[in-house]
């Protein structure tokens, strides 16, 4: 079944943002090697790669709600710039490490949960902003293109980065990185469509996370998808 390409066609802000986050998704998917990479080089210790995967995982769980909240109170395309921007700092941070002369572990794991807390800002925000762009009808075919994107990535992105890092070391691998956002960010920057927020900046963070939480725990298929993803993230 070919993909609808409908919508790429039709919104030029939507072009502009799904091209932008495959390239910088891609170089994200480069540094998710290298990052327990380099601990495992630092270290040969096994154990601390795990304990690289609880650091990332603690502040998904708890940045993740405030990340939506944010998403629904502020402008979403400032959001996801200012995101970008951070990430890409992360990265600059992981680059200039790898690059010293006696790397710090505490530093890794230090900007791992960092870009990890980003994150958890940046994906609410890019789903939010993406409704915003397009007409409902095509809903469908973007959430098809949007799969294709993020399974595009996970897929070559882990594949580049053992070939950069096996042929030319960690820190290339972290600086391609560094380079793909650099079209994120001009992709954001040229998009046209200015996306209000649903909620006033003024409204409680913790009143808006209170009803997520209420929400969520009558729906017992979120709670059961989001226990499988814990699980899986801690156990994997």
């Amino acid at each position: 079944m070919l993909l609808d390409l409908t919508p790429l066609r039709a919104y030029r802000d939507y072009r502009l943002l799904f091209f932008g986050q495959m390239v910088s998704y891609l170089g994200s998917m480069i540094s998710y090697v290298a990052i327990p990479y380099e601990v495992y080089a630092l270290t040969k210790n096994s154990f601390m790669v795990g304990l690289l995967g609880t650091v990332q995982l603690v502040p998904v769980l708890v940045f993740s709600l405030i990340g939506g909240s944010y998403a629904d109170r502020f402008d979403r395309r400032r959001l996801l710039l200012v995101s970008e921007m951070l990430l890409c700092l992360g990265t600059l941070g992981l680059f200039l490490n790898a690059r010293s002369a006696n790397p710090s572990l505490v530093l890794i794991f230090v900007l791992a949960g960092f870009l990890q807390s980003v994150n958890a800002f940046h994906r609410p925000a890019m789903e939010a902003m993406t409704q915003k762009l397009i007409e409902p009808k095509h809903y469908g075919a973007v959430a098809a293109l949007n799969t294709f994107r993020s399974s595009l990535g996970a897929i070559l992105g882990p594949a580049l980065g053992g070939v950069l890092i096996a042929s030319f070391g960690i820190q290339t691998g972290y600086l391609v990185d560094l380079g793909t956002f650099f079209f994120a960010v001009l992709a954001i920057y040229f998009m046209r469509a200015s996306v209000p927020p649903e909620q006033s900046e003024n409204q409680s963070s913790f009143h808006a996370i209170k009803e997520s939480l209420i929400y969520a725990w009558k729906k017992p298929e979120l709670v059961g998808t989001y226990l499988v993803d814990i699980v899986a993230i801690t156990f994997a």
